[in-house]
């Protein structure tokens, strides 16, 4: 399938199936001298920052799932302990986390966040001791780091014997996604250079020796996702037919199981 990059540079690309039955790449890759400019732009973080109708939704939207990231750590960590956020962007999910007690540190590996003077965030893993994390969680930066298999090994090496890792990110094989095709924002071409299905990525994580604990929907994104692969289409009413499509996906997930995004908690068997 061949996708534009619909959000910023109109640029085109290609999903080529991989050797893991489930999971895409993105073809051909920005070169790492290249790849900055695809996230360092105003208008990647304008749905995030203005006072825009859509930067409001996300913004509430970001507000609610603080509350339910938090909620599900608690769950399944049981004692408040060392918590590594693994693309933790500006820091919002870290500051509510230390607000619980939580040891909450953050790493952002990408391009568009600065690195410098952001809450609790480390600047390299390197000199992080191994299995220093109890728990550690990826929200929506798996599908943009450039090797999975690196990045989670090296996690895994932080993580303790019996930790969690908890990974969030769209899922190709959803209503919506079928439902836009080359529009879906989910794709978000060339800064997505993985795309996993739910069986996919639990193939991934179940050869790099972690098991599956539980798998939970996040019906939210399917609103969001739609209501901006809406704007790809240029429809003038991209927030109701949005909300619409967004509604019949998650509907539609209490069938197929295929929801929007998932969330997967995971246990290092090591």
């Amino acid at each position: 399938m061949r996708i534009k990059d619909y959000f910023l540079t109109q640029e085109e690309f290609a999903l080529k199936e991989t050797e893991i039955k489930g999971v895409l790449k993105t073809v051909p890759r920005p070169v790492f001298s290249d790849i900055s400019r695809y996230y360092n732009s105003d208008k990647y973080l304008s749905h995030k920052s203005n006072n825009s109708v859509f930067s409001k939704i996300y913004s509430f939207v970001r507000k609610t799932n603080l509350h339910s990231k938090t909620k599900l750590i608690t769950k399944y960590s049981g004692v408040k302990k060392n918590v590594l956020d693994y693309g933790s962007g500006g820091g919002h999910f870290l500051k509510t986390l230390e607000k619980k007690g939580y040891n909450a540190f953050g790493f952002e590996p990408l391009f568009y966040t600065p690195t410098k003077n952001v809450f609790n965030n480390i600047e390299s893993l390197n000199g992080v001791g191994e299995n220093f994390f109890s728990v550690i969680t990826m929200w929506h930066s798996l599908e943009h780091v450039n090797s999975y298999n690196k990045t989670l090994a090296l996690l895994q090496r932080l993580l303790k014997p019996g930790g969690i890792l908890i990974i969030a990110c769209p899922n190709h094989l959803s209503y919506d996604s079928i439902h836009y095709g080359k529009y879906w924002a989910g794709y978000d071409v060339p800064r997505h250079l993985w795309h996993f299905s739910k069986k996919g990525l639990i193939t991934v994580l179940d050869s790099l020796n972690f098991s599956l604990i539980n798998t939970k929907p996040v019906f939210f994104d399917a609103y969001y996702v739609s209501m901006l692969s809406e704007k790809y289409k240029k429809s003038k009413l991209w927030f109701f037919k949005g909300f619409f499509f967004g509604l019949l996906s998650n509907a539609y997930s209490l069938v197929s199981k295929n929801p929007s995004s998932n969330v997967f908690i995971f246990k290092n068997k090591k």
